[in-house]
């Protein structure tokens, strides 16, 4: 990386690990709510959940730390235009045998529907990417020891106010391979997010672009294109209706996207609970960013909807007896928030590769030092179409976290219609935080 010529280092940027407060918040609270970083955590965190449907593997885990060795799966560096800093990390790995792994600075992207991806590390950087130059060379790491490494960081004079978001990428060298799949191999991998504060006035918005349909098998999708207009990340939420010519409502969605960063893009994916008869359609949107304040929103967009695939229009019921395999958590991730423990960012990814499911319940269970404290109900009445759905939700108990062992679990159950619950997968313990 090319350093400005003229950085001074004043001083060091301020690092968080996980679950710490960011004190860059003298700075938003002057422009807009701390909770904006603190809300991109849960869009960051990649951990790893056990369901049901588990089979013991021989995958190593590739772990990227704070330079302390605690767990960190995000880090925050507040820099002046024109400053450079250094982030301390440390590089670890659980696995049978040493394993071999390369470090590499990769741009993060928004996934569709919002939330941190990883873009290949093989693609040429992108602002604020460029901004971070990573020491080290590929090594070789056992299970005991870690590796140090430093991130140098480095803002341009002319760097906008703004939160700004990269990736670093932990990758096995060689893949490893899965037992019972002759030929086929799985690439460990780990990521992290840096998230760059160049403090300032910040500024806010995101547009909506022109809706699309798509048909994905017997499953009915509207797309639309989100842009980040701003130096802020936003967590677009809303509403999306659908309505027939004459008025009459065809579909009620709830909108909640991940996070889409800073001068990004990506597509807001709503699946329609059923797939609607051939037609035009008037589309309408409202959706808004609750840190920033910031909307955004379409109104009477009109939206044709082809004639359906066989069978879409009448798909076979949801039998949980049979189809309960078809269903699995894409990812569970639970991110402390706040030092003492203030709550917890819960982020769920269910995938269905079987029928749709009408209707289903997500259930949040709170355990204290083995104690069932209660269980919370993170989404309820939902549908899963045939793809990835995404859920976020927010848990503090009532009077707070107390002193003891607190870790959590998830679970789906599938709803009839006469109301009876069926499970179809939960999770085994997702975190432990230990609450002095």
């Amino acid at each position: 990386m090319t350093l400005h010529p003229n950085i001074v280092i004043r001083r060091p940027a301020t690092v968080i690990p996980n679950g710490v407060r960011n004190p860059c918040a003298k700075h938003l609270n002057q422009t807009r709510s701390v909770s904006i970083l603190l809300a991109l955590l849960l869009t960051l965190t990649i951990a790893p959940a056990a369901t049901a449907q588990d089979t013991a593997t021989d995958v190593p885990t590739l772990l990227i730390q704070a330079g302390d060795g605690t767990p960190a799966s995000a880090f925050y560096a507040e820099v002046e235009p024109g400053q450079n800093a250094e982030i301390e990390i440390s590089l670890a790995v659980v696995a049978d045998d040493p394993i071999d792994v390369t470090t590499a600075i990769a741009n993060a992207v928004s996934a569709p529907n919002g939330g941190f991806s990883l873009a290949p590390t093989d693609e040429p950087l992108s602002e604020p990417a460029t901004w971070l130059d990573l020491v080290g060379d590929p090594l070789t790491l056992e299970t005991g020891e870690s590796a140090a490494r430093t991130v140098e960081v480095a803002v341009p004079a002319d760097a906008e106010p703004g939160q700004y978001v990269a990736a670093l990428a932990l990758t096995a060298t060689e893949p490893v391979p899965i037992p019972g799949a002759d030929g086929v191999g799985q690439l460990a991998r780990a990521s992290a997010a840096i998230a760059i504060t160049v403090p300032g006035e910040f500024e806010t918005g995101f547009d909506l672009g022109n809706p699309a349909f798509a048909g994905l098998g017997s499953t009915s999708v509207v797309q639309i294109p989100v842009e980040n207009t701003g130096t802020v990340p936003v967590h677009p939420r809303g509403t999306l209706t659908l309505e027939s010519p004459d008025g009459e409502s065809v579909a009620n969605v709830p909108v909640t996207m991940g996070a889409v960063f800073a001068g990004g893009e990506t597509m807001l994916l709503a699946t329609l609970p059923e797939w609607p008869p051939a037609g035009d359609y008037q589309l309408a949107v409202d959706l808004t960013d609750a840190d920033t304040g910031a909307t955004a929103d379409l109104a009477n967009s009109p939206l044709t909807i082809p004639e359906p695939p066989p069978g879409a229009r009448d798909p076979e019921p949801f039998d949980p007896a049979a189809d309960d395999a078809s269903v699995s958590f894409e990812r569970v991730a639970i991110e402390p928030q706040g030092s003492p423990l203030e709550s917890v960012e819960v982020a769920i990814e269910v995938s269905n590769v079987g029928n749709p499911i009408p209707s289903a319940t997500l259930t949040l269970e709170a355990i204290r030092d083995g104690a069932l404290v209660e269980e919370v109900v993170i989404a309820d009445d939902i549908a899963l179409a045939d793809g990835v759905t995404s859920y976020t939700a927010e848990y503090t108990p009532e009077g707070g976290y107390g002193s003891g062992i607190w870790s959590f679990r998830v679970r789906l159950d599938a709803i009839a219609a006469d109301g009876t619950a069926t499970p179809l997968i939960q999770t085994g313990t997702v975190a432990k935080i230990d609450v002095p």
